[in-house]
C-alpha cells in the first residue's frame, strides 16, 4: 500500500479531484491511503495566517516556514515518523520536468508527501530542509500547487498494480 499526504490550504480542491478520478478506485481497493492536511490548521494567530513576504525581503508572498514546517512534521508522523523513507515533493516551475519515468519510479515508493505551494511559492528554508524533489508540469505558473500535485498523483497511482484493469 502506498501512503500519500497532500498538504494544501485548500483541501476541498483535493477532495473534489480525488472523488472524480482514478484515485477513488485505488482508495476503495485499499491500494492507496490518502491524507489531506489543511495547512490552515497550522496557521498563525486568530486568522490562521500562512503567508508572508519571502525571507530575505524579496517581492510577493510565499507560504510561511513555520506553519508549513509544522504541517510537514505532522505529515511525516502520519506516515510513521521516518523522514528518510519519505519522498517529499514540491511541484514547482523550476523543478525537473515531470514525465512517465518519474511517475514509474515513484509508483513503487511507499510514502509520499506533496506540498501544494501558493502565491510565489514556499519559503526556501522549507525546500532546503525537507523537499526531496521538485517537479514541474511545464514552463508556466498556476494559482496553486493542487492541480500539478493531482496530475502527478494520478500518473503515479494508475501505475500501481490493481488500480486499473490492465
Amino acid at each position: 500500500m502506498i501512503e500519500i499526504v497532500v498538504i494544501t490550504p485548500i483541501p476541498k480542491s483535493i477532495e473534489t479531484l480525488v472523488e472524480n478520478s482514478i484515485l477513488r478506485k485505488a482508495l476503495d481497493k485499499k491500494i492507496v491511503k490518502l491524507f489531506t492536511v489543511n495547512l490552515r490548521d497550522f496557521g498563525i494567530g486568530q486568522y490562521k495566517k500562512i503567508d508572508d513576504k519571502p525571507y530575505g525581503g524579496f517581492h510577493g508572498m510565499v507560504l510561511m516556514a513555520k506553519p508549513l514546517s509544522e504541517a510537514i512534521d505532522y505529515s511525516i508522523n502520519l506516515l510513521g515518523g521516518e523522514q528518510k523513507k519519505i519522498r517529499i515533493i514540491y511541484p514547482s516551475p523550476q523543478g525537473e520536468i515531470w514525465n512517465q519515468k518519474i511517475a514509474s519510479r515513484l509508483s513503487v515508493k511507499p510514502k509520499i508527501i506533496f506540498i501544494c505551494g501558493h502565491y510565489k511559492g514556499i519559503d526556501e528554508r522549507i525546500i532546503e530542509k525537507y523537499v526531496t524533489n521538485e517537479y514541474s508540469i511545464g514552463d508556466f505558473v498556476l494559482t496553486g500547487g493542487e492541480i500539478p500535485a493531482m496530475l502527478m498523483l494520478d500518473s503515479i497511482i494508475r501505475l500501481v498494480p490493481g488500480t486499473i484493469n490492465n
